[in-house]
């Protein structure tokens, strides 16, 4: 398999895509992906598996070899059973290939999170075909 970039107007750049992963239970846990291609962070989405039993505040981080951006900041409710969408407006939302998107959890110690972030890769980006 070999890396190509293509039109600007390709489906490989049009679409959304979403990087998902389950939390584990504990304070200060850290969920993290991989930026494959140039691509835009778009939004996260928080979804509490397991309740917690205080409030929680989650943090979005975009991290670049020793430089760290913040890309948004949400709390989380002690009873919430719904998800919250936290929506990046930043320009530090852009990410270049080999970046990670860290999302760290706050200080409950019983919360459990659905994690999704939606991105876009960036046309002129190299893809694998």
């Amino acid at each position: 398999m070999g890396t190509r970039n293509m039109a600007y107007d390709s489906p490989a750049y049009q679409g959304v895509g979403a990087f998902s992963q389950s939390s584990v239970a504990g304070a200060s846990a850290v969920v993290r992906f991989g930026a494959f291609a140039d691509m835009l962070a778009k939004t996260l989405f928080v979804k509490p598996a397991v309740a917690s039993t205080s409030a929680d505040t989650v943090t979005v981080l975009a991290v670049s070899n020793t430089t760290t951006k913040t890309l948004g900041v949400t709390t989380i409710a002690s009873a919430q059973t719904t998800f919250s969408r936290l929506e990046f407006t930043t320009a530090s939302r852009t990410l270049t290939a080999g970046d990670e998107i860290r999302v760290t959890l706050g200080t409950d110690a019983t919360k459990v999170y659905a994690i999704a972030v939606e991105y876009q890769i960036t046309p002129g980006a190299n893809v694998s075909d």
